[in-house]
């Protein structure tokens, strides 16, 4: 097998990879041909720059994503109004030779002929004998019209600038427009609501809450320790809550400090993980959907003391200078060069989720239902949902809120601890109540259930209400209780 033939398979092994790649930029199945053909051009044109094969399927990658950006900046610039036809519908995708793209631009400048030889070898790679039986020419003759089109697009090319070259034009700074973050149980919900209502899939806080489990979180710390109601959770059950969203999801992580978990990256790999978590997330920015981050600040940050920990979302990037634009639930909006991301965490966590779209084959009945599980696990004390810093003495041990409740009533807990434990599971138990109503609305064959579920923790999240605004009456608690355990023979039998 030569050179010409390795890298035609080479080519047509990778084409169905550079399609999803151009697709999930895109979103659109024609647009998405088009890129690909762009890029399959100037690889062409460039393969001498390519030193080895194994580097070959990134590369192209690479180039097809830049390929894909190009023509989706050049949508975003066009008016809306602009591919009108005379009849009102709209005007097809521009085929190659006459897209918007750098590559496109200047292949319309060349003859019909030599466009014909270029489409034919390179974008649909048909052997040069069956080019030339299409052609209607001799072998030599359809040779020395690919060379003459290869040098003249070489000569066009390389007058633009290194991006217009890749097919990029950068703007100077993008974002997406209108994002805030609503107030949430925990950073985690806040961002993944913002991130999910922009990819299509409006989920309020109070779903989100029960997806993910935060609003049956019950851990108790004897003698009214401090808890950190939502922390371990947001580990715990992140990916599991991710994909209760019905949301398509890509991520990019790095760990740098903790070989028991992830091999610690060299760093050229470092490095090539920064770098491809910015790709993503300009593709996500362009598509008009912020990304979710993990502790999105810089090391200096952290030290000159911005409370940017935990997750976050980037909602836009500076091309140039290199930053990304971060709303943060604590730290507010600020901005942070993308290679500073992950420094800042102990273990040099770097993580970066981007959400593409609507997952079809989402079923929400389904999603309400193991979230109901999981939350059963939590409320019961099965499983251990909040994290309860060391003190001096060890980490004291933990319960629920019948715990909470008898060492209330012993007096064992300060009465200033029953206050804040009392604050977050008010808010926590108010949004129990919003997701088992919306869980009764997609899961109908368990809809009474969780109707009185809901009923159950609306009761509930009064009494803690009560007891958040100081009432040192010890009746509240006993009540959230009993109200709490009304809920959970709901929810029981909901998903029995």
């Amino acid at each position: 097998m030569d050179a010409t033939d390795a890298w035609d398979e080479l080519v047509g092994a990778l084409r169905p990879q550079l399609l999803r790649t151009a697709r999930a930029i895109l979103h659109d199945g024609e647009q998405a041909e088009d890129a690909v053909q762009d890029a399959l051009v100037l690889a062409h044109l460039s393969r001498s720059r390519l030193r080895s094969g194994a580097a070959a399927p990134a590369w192209l990658t690479r180039i097809t994503r830049n390929a894909a950006l190009a023509r989706l900046r050049a949508q975003r610039r066009r008016p809306t109004t602009a591919g009108a036809v005379p009849n009102g519908t709209a005007a097809p995708p521009p085929r190659l030779g006459s897209g918007p793209g750098p590559v496109g631009l200047a292949v319309q400048q060349l003859s019909p002929k030599l466009r014909q030889a270029l489409w034919l070898r390179y974008v649909d790679g048909i052997g040069v004998d069956e080019c030339c039986r299409i052609a209607g020419v001799a072998r030599e003759t359809f040779r020395s019209r690919l060379r003459i089109a290869r040098q003249t697009l070489r000569e066009e090319l390389g007058n633009m600038p290194p991006q217009e070259h890749e097919g990029v034009h950068e703007d100077a700074v993008v974002e997406v427009p209108g994002v805030s973050l609503a107030p949430a149980p925990g950073p985690l919900i806040a961002c993944v609501q913002a991130c999910a209502q922009r990819a299509g899939r409006p989920l309020g806080v109070p779903v989100l809450s029960g997806l993910f489990g935060h609003a049956f979180e019950a851990t108790y710390a004897l003698g009214g320790a401090d808890v950190w109601h939502s922390d371990l959770i947001e580990w715990e059950q992140f990916g599991q809550g991710l994909a209760r969203t019905g949301v398509e999801l890509e991520t990019v992580e790095r760990i740098a400090n903790n070989p028991s978990v992830m091999p610690a990256p060299s760093q050229r790999e470092w490095d090539d993980t920064l770098q491809s978590a910015y790709q993503r997330i300009q593709e996500s920015v362009m598509r008009g959907i912020p990304a979710l981050v993990w502790q999105p600040m810089s090391t200096q940050q952290r030290d000159t003391g911005l409370p940017a920990y935990g997750w976050g979302v980037v909602h836009g990037y500076d091309a140039g200078s290199g930053e990304y634009l971060v709303c943060h639930p604590h730290a507010g909006r600020y901005r942070v060069h993308f290679r500073s991301i992950g420094k800042s965490d102990p273990v040099g966590w770097l993580h970066v989720t981007v959400f593409l779209g609507p997952n079809e084959s989402f079923v929400p009945a389904q999603a309400a239902l193991q979230a109901a599980r999981g939350g059963i696990a939590l409320l019961t004390g099965e499983v251990v949902g909040g994290y309860v810093p060391p003190t001096p003495a060890g980490t004291p041990s933990t319960g629920t809120l019948a715990t909470w409740q008898d060492e209330a009533q012993r007096n064992v807990c300060p009465r200033e601890a029953s206050v804040s434990h009392a604050t977050y599971w008010s808010l926590a138990r108010a949004t129990a109540a919003g997701f088992c109503e919306w869980a009764a609305e997609v899961a109908p064959a368990s809809a009474a259930a969780f109707t009185d579920a809901a009923a159950s923790f609306q009761r509930e999240a009064a009494e803690l209400h009560r007891v958040a605004a100081g009432d040192a009456d010890p009746k509240p608690i006993g009540q959230s209780v009993a109200h709490e355990n009304d809920a959970v023979r709901a929810l029981r039998s909901a998903v029995a």
